[in-house]
């Protein structure tokens, strides 16, 4: 048996409202012959004004499965690259089609295949699909989420007949949003006629319970109940291939048997994804007449109050959005192996879980996530606004769901189910459609809408959720987007107030957001059928800007800042024992929206800045974490923090966290092992407190406190700054002023002047931390956005400005309350050189900065835009910059190199 089970070459399956799965073998059920692939060269016509097959010419020949772009097929698209919002909308076709398109080919039927059940099965179409075989319609099919099957049998016997297909990849209906408005034409994945016997089973419904050690299969299909036919049924471990369970049973109506498994049950998880096989075999006359196979898992998720569990244990899902294309291609993946490659890189950063946004993937997708051990969220393709209005969507909604759920139910992936993203309108309705849901298969968990910004929906979860998605809570925020720009940053912050409440598992929608300077050397990337011209674009503009070559800094400095912010999103969200996950927004870059808020660019390749070792640190099964109340300390404190560690792995027993802070040589500043008992799975726990004096160091630096978990992988760390109690604010040698005036007469005195106006007295716009979220130029307000959109600092750490201040390339913890507390401004007019730039959004780029240096009059200058008097007792990081600064213009160093007229100082920076 082992034997002929490694013979397997192909799965195919086939729906209508049922999937049916036929697993081909050579030798192995020569009843069933092998498929008639349908990959190849085909006709293809062109019919956007939908005048039918016969008044088409067909002269074009394309290449399917494919679709039409990639055959250079269709309207030439043109665009300019110009810095225009319509240009950041997204990557663009170079040909676009939208409408019906035939494609034609002729097909053989050997004449040993006459009297079999055939059916087309088409696997991946948008939207809708019309077949005709020898001009006669077989019918008319509209799904985005399932192979399109027609049964063929009564249109073919034997012999040459002519198939010819339509699609149309107009939208079918108003599912609203971005969903699938216009994409590409043409077909994808398995195209091919398979062949059975008239008898069919046609499915079987798998539900797997390793508590019972018991397997549950329901079969659907077409055949009699006669005493002469029967079902046998064998399970598999496909590790090993060994057979673990064997039945036979007589046919009754209800089609529904048991299977009990005597050998030790081993279930799926992300850590062991084990997998088995049913055989489902239909004997006549004890011979078999047909074999039917299908994977499954021993996986049970559930909802304990607010708890989510997979097979009873704790789970905490670090997830991401799938895209549904990637460039080159711009298409759905249906290859496995290309699957496998882009989960196993998800891996790589600590995910264990995607979210397929209003779409669900190929059967290729849910075969490597069984494989991998991936959890799965499944959405119709549905982002309606007004949902219940339009009854066609409704209908559509509905049979899609179940068409989703047929076809992809027993994948022990598919954890989690989703009618939309962000839906609005009538929930009483969705609720009900979750509740036909919920009723008909409990394999999975449902949620009525990802996230929704409707009132009265959205912040609290809805009657028939099995899990809730949101941003906000009725209580509270649950990602950091704007809680990091209006907080002083502490990091023992988490979310337990504002999720409570939810009385079931909690998951929060599309974090992070945070977006990098674009990496312009990705143009030379796009060599397939979409053209970055919004990337042409900004390139166009740096160069013309003369900023060509800041832009790998701007790139290193934005993007040191995002994944910053990338790791106290997550932490947060992992010390908050009552959340079930989170998910990005995203892994990668996103097309659409010209937004580069990812660690990885569009083609699913590392960015230059950080890669997947760094960020497991902070994003992993087991995190090392600490709980302290600020980054920045004088010398006469004590850094002190809370250790932990979120433990969604296994238990670990005797275990030693050490703590350790560092210097900038990496040479120990103090050292505490912490002993543990026990470290338990499932939560987030504190084991101890460290509490380490800062007095022995003298002067301002840059330390490094880290955690390991002693004897493993896991380890992590953060920054802070440790500056001397006292410091010198001023020094007669220079002059400190808030004054335009004072600072004009001092310098035609030949004095060296610190000018720091009050911020009412600036020209410009109030400085910010946060870099641009998710992009400068999609929101209703984008042209706000655009003006006042930053992407963090780029500053240069061994300029002696900073001897005082120690800093790196990107902004930092100790740069919040300095960028709060300050205004960017412009000096495009103004030809200086600054301390610190101030990166600009790619949509403006823009010469920013708060704080530049130049010889004006017959003195020297350094002007700040940045308040660096108020308060400064509790400021220390503002009273150490400006420290830093009057020692630099103390020395013999400072000695600015460009010369600036304080008449051109006063125009283009004064307040009047």
């Amino acid at each position: 048996m082992k034997n002929r089970l490694n013979n397997f070459k192909v799965e195919y399956r086939i729906h209508c409202l049922i999937w049916i799965s036929l697993i081909i073998g050579n030798g192995y059920c020569q009843s069933i012959p092998k498929p008639i692939s349908l990959a190849g060269n085909w006709e293809c016509g062109l019919d956007s004004l939908s005048v039918g097959a016969d008044k088409v010419s067909f002269n074009y020949t394309v290449q399917l499965p494919g679709t039409l772009d990639m055959a250079s097929i269709g309207k030439k698209i043109d665009f300019n690259p110009v810095m225009e919002h319509q240009t950041f909308a997204g990557l663009h076709r170079k040909v676009n089609y939208v409408g019906k398109a035939w494609y034609r080919k002729t097909i053989n039927i050997p004449s040993e295949l006459k009297g079999k059940k055939a059916f087309l099965n088409l696997e991946r179409v948008i939207w809708r699909s019309t077949v005709y075989v020898d001009g006669k319609e077989i019918g008319t099919q509209s799904s985005l989420s399932v192979p399109h099957l027609y049964d063929i049998s009564n249109s073919i016997e034997s012999g040459d007949y002519e198939l010819l297909i339509c699609i149309d990849n107009s939208k079918q209906f108003n599912t609203g949003g971005s969903t699938y408005k216009s994409d590409w034409n043409g077909l994808l994945g398995d195209m091919s006629i398979l062949f059975t016997d008239k008898t069919l089973i046609s499915g079987v419904k798998i539900n797997a319970d390793a508590d019972t050690k018991t397997v549950k299969a329901k079969v659907s299909g077409q055949f009699p109940t006669t005493a002469d036919y029967k079902l046998k049924f064998k399970i598999f471990d496909k590790k090993s291939w060994k057979e673990v369970a064997e039945n036979e049973y007589n046919i009754d109506d209800k089609k529904e048997y048991s299977l009990k498994i005597d050998s030790i049950i081993k279930q799926w998880d992300e850590f062991n994804p084990n997998l088995y096989m049913l055989e489902t075999i239909l004997l006549k006359n004890e011979k078999p007449v047909q074999y039917f196979s299908q994977d499954f898992g021993f996986r049970k998720i559930k909802k304990q109050d607010k708890v989510l569990l997979i097979n009873g244990k704790k789970v905490f899902l670090r997830g991401t959005l799938s895209v549904k294309f990637l460039p080159p291609t711009d298409y759905t993946i249906t290859s496995k192996a290309e699957w496998i490659r882009l989960f196993k890189i998800g891996k790589s950063f600590g995910l264990n879980h995607y979210r397929f946004h209003t779409n669900c993937p190929p059967k290729a997708a849910f075969d490597a996530a069984d494989e991998l051990g991936i959890y799965l969220q499944v959405e119709v393709a549905n982002w309606s606004l007004n949902f219940g209005k339009d009854s066609t969507v409704v209908r559509f909604v509905r049979e899609e769901a179940n068409r989703i759920i047929a076809q992809n139910g027993n994948h022990p992936s598919f954890c989690l189910f989703s009618l939309g993203n962000e839906l609005e309108g009538d929930y009483k309705l969705l609720n009900q459609i979750v509740s036909e849901l919920k009723a008909n298969d409990n394999r999975f968990l449902y949620t009525t809408s990802s996230f929704s910004f409707q009132k009265g929906h959205g912040e609290n979860p809805e009657k028939e959720d099995d899990f809730f998605i949101t941003q906000k809570t009725a209580k509270g925020w649950v990602r950091g987007q704007s809680i990091f720009n209006t907080e002083y940053p502490r990091f023992d912050k988490d979310y337990e107030n504002s999720v409570s409440y939810v009385k079931v598992p909690f998951i929060s929608h599309e974090i992070g957001q945070h977006a990098a300077y674009p990496d312009l050397t990705e143009i030379d990337k796009y060599t397939g059928v979409l053209s970055p011209v919004n990337l042409q674009a900004i390139k166009l503009d740096v160069d013309k800007k003369g900023l060509t070559n800041v832009v790998a800094d701007y790139v290193d400095a934005s993007g040191k800042l995002q994944v910053l912010l990338y790791k106290e999103e997550i932490e947060r969200a992992l010390k908050t024992n009552d959340m079930s996950g989170f998910q990005l927004l995203a892994l990668c870059d996103w097309p659409a929206n010209t937004a580069f808020i990812g660690m990885l660019n569009v083609f699913y390749q590392p960015k230059t800045y950080t890669d997947s070792t760094v960020f497991r640190h902070f994003c992993s099964e087991l995190v090392p974490l600490a709980w302290f109340s600020k980054a920045v300390y004088t010398n006469n404190q004590s850094f002190e923090a809370e250790v932990g560690v979120t433990n969604y792995f296994q238990p670990l027993k005797n275990q030693e966290l050490t703590c350790t802070l560092k210097d900038k040589n990496n040479s120990i500043l103090h050292e505490k092992t912490l002993t543990v008992n026990e470290i338990t799975d499932g939560k987030t726990a504190k084991y101890g407190k460290i509490q380490f004096d800062l007095s022995q160091i003298k002067t301002a630096q840059q330390l490094q406190f880290s955690i390991t978990l002693e004897g493993t992988k896991y380890t992590n760390s953060w920054t802070v700054w440790v500056y001397p109690e006292k410091v010198t604010v001023n020094e007669e040698q220079v002059l400190f002023t808030e004054s335009f005036e004072e600072a004009e007469k001092a310098l035609n005195e030949g004095k060296n002047v610190l000018l720091s106006p009050p911020m009412n007295k600036i020209k410009g716009f109030a400085g910010k931390f946060l870099p641009v979220f998710w992009s400068p130029t999609h929101f209703n307000d984008w042209k706000q956005r655009s003006e006042v959109g930053t992407m963090g600092l780029l500053i240069n750490p061994e300029n002696l400005a900073f001897s005082y201040f120690p800093t790196e390339t990107h902004s930092n913890w100790q740069w919040w309350d300095i960028c709060k507390n300050s205004k960017t401004i412009n000096i495009e007019s103004l030809k200086v050189q600054p301390l610190v730039t101030v990166i600009d959004n790619y949509f403006k780029n823009r010469r920013l900065t708060n704080l530049f240096e130049a010889k004006v009059g017959k003195g020297k200058l350094i002007f700040s835009s940045i308040n660096l008097k108020s308060n400064l007792e509790k400021r220390i990081e503002a009273r150490q910059l400006r420290h830093s600064l009057i020692e630099y213009m103390k020395s013999d160093q400072f000695e600015p190199k460009i010369t600036l007229e304080i008449k051109n100082l006063r125009q283009n920076i004064e307040m009047k």
